[in-house]
């Protein structure tokens, strides 16, 4: 009997057929999937300015590490003052040490004030760090108090949380000037395969008043642009699960692990059979 063209074909030729698609449509949707800053090579491939508005500005409830240095030690005794509402002694506290260096914590309070020794209240918020450091040293000047000031402005703490989907979730924080979402979900054990990369939910307080952002992750285009690129102090982000995830808490999801695992199983059996042949 002459065999039709369907009865021809060759069984184990079709089996290597589908496991190489298998494999190929698998590998693509799951790097995609994951992978960050897509595209980034065309787009940076020189080098762009990075833009200012990373800058911390202090905020209400901020803690101020501020500390104030001269050659003339005995000068800074009126900067010393452990006896400072809102404010407690660092260990570098006290005109006397060795250092030439007086130091106190200061909590910024509702009306983004603080209490500084002998000026009185100053208004605090909005300013970098660096521009409340001139501020200090200027009026400690033209004041007479002391001649030659250093001072320095630390923000303490500067945090911001990390919740869903990721490795580690929980707060981060950080001493440095600035911080990026990639930098605080790294600290935070990075986004799970059960994530999605591509629509990120960050909360923020601004001016007594809540914002949502969404930022999309996987694409180098819209992240450096999104201004929640460089995050502020107390930001909240939340990375979603993908339908990955909402199959993981159903009944029936321990029976398609196993069943997938002995699926798995037999494939690369029958693979390895077919591919022997």
């Amino acid at each position: 009997m002459k065999k039709t063209g369907r009865q021809m074909i060759n069984k184990p030729c079709i089996g290597r057929m589908l496991l190489i698609v298998c494999v190929l449509l698998t590998g693509c949707v799951t790097k995609e999937k994951v992978t960050y800053m897509q595209g980034v090579d065309a787009i940076y491939s020189e080098a762009k300015t990075i833009p200012r508005e990373y800058e911390i500005k202090i905020q209400p409830d901020d803690q101020l590490a501020i500390s104030v240095s001269s050659q003339e030690k005995e000068l800074l005794e009126p900067f010393a003052n452990k006896v400072v509402i809102g404010a407690t002694s660092s260990n570098s506290s006290g005109a006397g040490g060795s250092n030439g260096k007086a130091g106190i914590y200061f909590t910024v309070d509702k009306s983004g004030v603080i209490e500084f020794p002998v000026f009185g209240l100053i208004k605090v918020e909005g300013y970098t760090r660096y521009e409340l450091a001139r501020l200090l040293e200027q009026r400690l000047k033209s004041g007479g108090y002391v001649s030659d000031p250093v001072v320095t402005v630390e923000i303490m703490s500067f945090k911001v949380s990390v919740m869903g989907e990721v490795g580690s979730p929980g707060i981060v924080s950080t001493t440095g000037e600035r911080l990026s979402i990639y930098e605080a979900i790294a600290q935070a054990g990075d986004i799970k395969p059960t994530g999605l990369r591509k629509n990120v939910l960050v909360f923020r307080e601004q001016n007594g008043k809540y914002q949502s952002f969404r930022i999309d992750l996987s694409r180098a285009e819209n992240t450096f642009k999104s201004p929640v690129y460089y995050l502020k102090q107390n930001d909240v982000i939340y990375v979603e699960p993908n339908g990955a995830a909402r199959v993981d808490g159903s009944p029936v999801y321990k029976y398609l692990s196993a069943f997938g695992a002995i699926m798995g199983l037999i494939s690369t059996i029958t693979a390895i059979v077919l591919l022997g042949k």
